[in-house]
């Protein structure tokens, strides 16, 4: 007997997933007549009807189904006899297809990567029959089965999402008794974050609206927004659905949070399963299972090893700022913009009730107490400067509160001759934004702090405190609270 080809096999197994010759020839990139042509030869070859053929598609016959599923097992094994020379160089090569559930993938995943975006079901239907080479999911997923090798990345917190002007809007962080009897609304079935957040409603001891359902998040962040009621967003989705202007405001929920687990998924049988092991601890949150995953893919292209974690990188500006001789070149010639912000909490009246300092190298080299501060990159927003530093200062989950078009409460300049404005900064003459703003989440220093501590109006103004701040900042922290009216 003469023996089939890979292409054959190829076109056999796209036919049997996509259900017509039609569609399978596209899926493979080839005209119908050529794929028609080389299934006959085929089943001349074996002396097997593969497919019974009618006016509704190809359904695979009692006698082809073996035959399909042995080939899916040649072709798996032919990939691994690339991958095994692949595997000589460490490289993640070819195409690699990730699939993501609806509730991650606008907020986790930059635009380089190629993805399709699935539910949960879908999705691990898909993993299963080798369209896909790994789905990020959030767990527990009931669907998947000892075939799929799964590995945890990080927790995704649940936050309140609650209409502007709610009375829990104005509560920094709430007890989850808070919640009894608030009605909560959920996506439609079919959404694994609806069993997620339904899970969590039964913890919390909320009641869900059965009669209400929204199609997506954006959808349920709008219904909130119209006031029919509050949900659970995941914390990764925070940034994107209450934006500014959302209509939406979100508070944490104390200790124990309930939380959903992001998870990694490929086949066991998957040739490049030691790769994709590689590729999930570059994903997973290095310091603790705690913080919510929050990925950036660095570089260009699509070479997935480069996936880091935000806690693990510098802010990215190599393409909109310049190298280091070029910026000290710069300095010697030109003021540098910089944006800086005074971290506070506030109560439901909207009174400042502490503020937030850093534990720092301070720009003369000294441990100081400081503020939020940095450069505004070229071409930025300064709206936009204020929440990249805010984030990389303050941790992804701070939620600061930053209006459309923030307004500085004083514009400072810094000098190397401490004696020209009080303002010292002995690496260059710097104009300075500066803000109040306030955080409504969780704040923990990412890069470059030692601490972040708070402190009340008076202690802040306490000679302790006082006494670690240089270069003027001690002035500007009088400034800012003599603005907010906590000047003691």
């Amino acid at each position: 007997m003469e023996m089939p080809t890979l292409r054959q096999l190829e076109y056999l197994v796209a036919v049997a997933e996509q259900g017509t010759f039609g569609a399978a020839a596209e899926s493979v990139h080839v005209s119908q007549p050529a794929m028609s042509s080389q299934i006959a030869e085929l089943e001349q070859k074996l002396g097997v009807t593969l497919f019974e053929r009618d006016r509704r598609g190809a359904r695979v016959t009692p006698e082809g189904e073996a035959i399909v599923t042995a080939a899916r097992r040649v072709l798996d094994e032919a990939a691994q006899l690339v991958q095994l020379a692949s595997d000589r160089r460490g490289d993640i090569v070819g195409r690699l297809t990730l699939g993501v559930i609806p509730t991650m993938a606008p907020y986790l995943l930059p635009t380089e990567v190629r993805l399709r975006e699935l539910k949960t079901a879908d999705l691990v239907d898909a993993l299963l029959a080798g369209t896909l080479d790994l789905g990020l999911l959030a767990a527990p997923v009931p669907e998947l089965g000892r075939n799929v090798e799964v590995v945890e990345l990080a927790r995704d917190p649940f936050v309140l999402a609650l209409p502007e002007g709610h009375p829990f809007a104005g509560t920094a962080r709430l007890p989850q008794s808070a919640l009894s009897g608030l009605p909560m609304l959920l996506l439609e079935e079919g959404h694994c974050l609806r069993t997620h957040a339904e899970n969590a409603c039964s913890q919390i001891g909320a009641s869900t609206l059965g009669s209400i359902q929204a199609t997506g998040l954006p959808s349920l962040s709008q219904m909130v927004a119209a006031g029919m009621g509050a949900t659970l967003l995941p914390a990764c989705a925070v940034e994107v659905e209450t934006r500014p202007g959302s209509g939406v405001t979100t508070r944490r929920l104390r200790s124990p949070e309930p939380f959903r687990t992001v998870v990694l998924a490929w086949r066991v049988n998957s040739p490049r399963s030691e790769h994709f092991r590689t590729f999930a601890a570059a994903l997973r949150p290095a310091v603790s299972t705690d913080t919510a995953l929050s990925c950036v893919l660095c570089g260009s292209g699509t070479d997935l090893r480069r996936w880091r974690t935000v806690s693990e990188i510098e802010t990215a500006t190599d393409n909109t700022w310049l190298s280091k001789d070029e910026l000290e070149a710069v300095r010697a010639h030109l003021p540098i913009v910089y944006v800086e912000a005074v971290p506070v909490r506030v109560d439901g009246l909207g009174n400042v009730t502490e503020i937030g300092l850093l534990l720092r190298q301070a720009a003369d080299g000294t441990i100081s107490r400081l503020i939020v501060s940095g450069r505004v990159l070229h071409g930025e927003l300064v709206r936009d400067a204020l929440l990249r530093h805010c984030e990389k200062d303050l941790g992804p989950l701070a939620l600061p509160r930053i209006p459309v078009t923030p307004a500085p409460f004083t514009v400072v300049e810094y000098f190397p001759d401490p004696r020209i404005s009080g303002y010292h900064d002995p690496r260059q003459h710097a104009v300075s934004l500066v803000y109040v703003v306030p955080v409504d989440g969780d704040c923990e220093p990412t890069q470059q702090a030692l601490d972040l501590a708070w402190y009340t109006p008076d202690e802040v103004v306490s000679p302790q405190v006082i006494g670690q701040m240089t270069g003027g900042q001690d002035r500007l922290l009088r400034l800012a609270l003599a603005h907010v009216g906590q000047l003691p």
